[in-house]
C-alpha cells in the first residue's frame, strides 16, 4: 500500500486529497488586507494562518508569493510567515501571479494537478489613498492595469513633472475610480488630477472625477459618500 508520510495515499477522481494538490499562497500582504472591508480583516489573517498549518500537518506542498513588496505591498503578515519560517516568498512584479515564470515553476515542480489558490482576489479589491497615497496608488494602477475592485484617490493623480505626456499600455475595462480634489490645491495642481482621469479612462476605466472649488487639503464628508458605493460594492451581493 502506498503511503504519504504515514497517511494513506488517495486518488478518488475529482477529490482534493494530499498527495494531488498543491497550496499557493498569494498576495497576503498589508496593503492587500488594508482594501478589504467586506469581511473581518482579523478573520482573514486568522482563517489563512488555518489553511498554511493544515497544509503542513497533511504534508501539502506550499507555495508562498507576494507582489511588489518593497514599493507597495508590504512584506507577508508575520503570522503567515511565521508558519513558514524557512520558506521564502517567490516576489513578483506582475500583479497576475500566472504571469510570473518563477511562480509558474514551483507549481510545476511539485507535480500536483490540482491547485488550491488563496489570496484576495483583485476584482474584491478597491485601492484608495490621498495626497502622496493618492498618487502612489493611482500610478500604480496605471503601471500593474488589472481588473481591480476599483480606486479611490483623494488629491492626486498620476506622477511626473508638469508637462508629461502619460503613455500606459494595458486595459482595466469596467473598474470604477474616483478622483476627486480641491481647486486650488497647494500640492496637486487640477490640471494634473484631469490628467490622470484622462488616462484611467483611455485604460477603459468607468472614471468619476470631481472638482471642489476651495475645498482646503483635506478630504471632505462629500468626498467620503461618493467613494462609499466603490467600497460597497465589493462586498458579497454588491454591484
Amino acid at each position: 500500500m502506498s503511503q504519504n508520510n504515514g497517511l494513506q495515499k488517495r486518488s478518488e477522481e475529482g477529490l482534493l486529497t494530499p498527495d494531488n494538490c498543491v497550496v499557493a499562497l498569494i498576495d497576503h500582504q498589508p496593503q492587500m488586507l488594508f482594501g478589504t472591508s467586506n469581511f473581518d480583516r482579523q478573520g482573514i489573517i486568522n482563517n489563512t494562518v488555518a489553511l498554511g498549518k493544515a497544509a503542513q500537518v497533511f504534508d501539502v506542498p506550499v507555495v508562498l508569493t507576494t507582489v511588489e513588496t518593497k514599493s507597495f505591498s508590504g512584506n507577508m503578515w508575520p503570522q503567515l510567515r511565521a508558519v513558514f519560517p524557512g520558506q521564502d516568498p517567490i516576489e513578483r512584479s506582475s500583479m497576475n501571479s500566472w504571469d510570473d515564470r518563477n511562480f509558474v515553476a514551483a507549481i510545476e515542480k511539485t507535480g500536483r494537478k490540482k491547485i488550491v489558490l488563496a489570496g484576495l482576489p483583485l476584482s474584491r479589491i478597491a485601492l484608495m489613498g490621498f495626497s502622496q497615497g493618492a498618487c502612489l496608488t493611482t500610478e500604480f494602477i496605471a503601471r500593474c492595469p488589472q481588473r481591480y475592485g476599483g480606486l479611490i484617490a483623494f488629491t492626486g493623480g498620476l506622477i511626473g513633472p508638469p508637462g508629461t505626456r502619460f503613455q500606459y499600455d494595458g486595459k482595466i475595462d469596467s473598474m470604477r475610480a474616483l478622483l476627486a480634489s480641491g481647486d486650488p490645491d497647494p500640492h496637486v495642481p487640477w490640471q494634473r488630477v484631469q490628467d490622470s482621469a484622462q488616462v484611467l479612462s483611455r485604460m477603459g476605466a468607468d472614471v468619476t472625477l470631481r472638482r471642489f472649488p476651495g475645498l482646503p487639503h483635506t478630504i471632505s464628508e462629500e468626498e467620503i459618500e461618493l467613494a462609499k458605493p466603490i467600497v460597497m460594492s465589493l462586498a458579497p451581493g454588491g454591484s
